[in-house]
């Protein structure tokens, strides 16, 4: 499905929650920091609505190329504010990062829970928490049951200073 300009402003009308990222996202919450850590990151939780699907985050143009659409623009926009909102750092934590994330859709239609991911990690970048997605080294990610009233995607951004204890 391909959403026009119209199609984006019926959508802001229906949900104008969604576009409200300072009433959107319940105060951040910054948790307790392992004992003994060196890592000016905390462990953070990020509260954004549902991203679009890359589906439906790009469009083609008329040289054949490939061009970010206006819902994907927007939702990056508000999330990124959220995401600068939800730590102290005067920089982009430069380490190693775990993710751990829920979605929770608005409704039970089928979606590929993979396709989240592109906007949820540029999201972390472009909201200066993180230097670049290619951080991040373990990556959790649940589909949860529908929530109608509030459809969202919650996130937990963890330190890694080393992988101990892991299977692989």
């Amino acid at each position: 499905m391909k959403w026009t300009t119209a199609d984006l402003e019926r959508y802001k009308q229906q949900h104008p929650h969604l576009f409200q990222p300072v009433t959107l996202a319940p105060k951040p919450q910054v948790l307790e920091q392992q004992k003994g850590s060196k890592s000016p990151l905390k462990m953070i939780q990020v509260i954004l609505p549902v991203p679009p699907s890359v589906n439906t985050m790009y469009a083609a143009t008329a040289r054949g190329g490939r061009r970010l659409t206006d819902v994907a623009k927007t939702w990056k926009r508000e999330a990124a504010a959220i995401v600068q909102k939800a730590h102290d750092l005067k920089n982009p934590y430069a380490g190693q990062v775990e993710l751990d994330i829920a979605v929770y859709p608005a409704d039970r239609r089928a979606f590929d829970i993979d396709n989240k991911l592109k906007c949820l990690l540029d999201a972390l970048e472009d909201g200066g928490l993180i230097v670049n997605d290619s951080q991040v080294v373990c990556l959790k990610i649940i589909k949860k049951d529908p929530y109608p009233k509030f459809p969202r995607v919650t996130m937990f951004v963890l330190p890694v200073e080393e992988l101990e204890g892991s299977v692989l």
